[in-house]
């Protein structure tokens, strides 16, 4: 079903959601890694890393996923492409999507194949 391999970074403060998803990225085959806070996020993306894509949440506890990529691009901070995984309304997705330049959204619950679709899509 996946065309390449590719390194995501999963930004996901839900620990039940995180397991899950990570251990679905890894059986996909891609190599996964999880920030589970605004903070490891930021701290994460803003070190040299070999990162393909960012799977971000929109609600990070007290902060937001989109605050973390407009502080990211005001350090000028280089970051992969951003795929927003939320469960927010689709206006707020879709507004998301406006402030950090996001790829594509996906809105929680999502299926396998609109994962790996969105995913290899940011890749292409």
């Amino acid at each position: 079903m996946k065309a390449q391999t590719a390194n995501v970074l999963l930004v996901e403060d839900d620990f039940a959601l995180a397991s899950s998803t990570m251990e679905l990225l890894a059986a996909l085959g891609y190599g996964a890694r999880l920030a589970d806070s605004a903070a490891k996020a930021y701290e994460t993306l803003s070190q040299p890393n070999d990162l393909d894509i960012v799977l971000l949440d929109l609600q990070l506890g007290r902060e937001r996923g989109e605050a973390v990529v407009i502080k990211l691009r005001a350090a000028g901070t280089a970051i992969p492409p951003i795929i927003i995984l939320s469960a927010m309304p689709i206006k707020t997705l879709s507004d998301a999507v406006e402030i950090t330049h996001a790829h594509a959204m996906l809105q929680k619950p999502c299926s396998v194949p609109q994962l790996v679709n969105a995913i290899e899509s940011a890749l292409a």
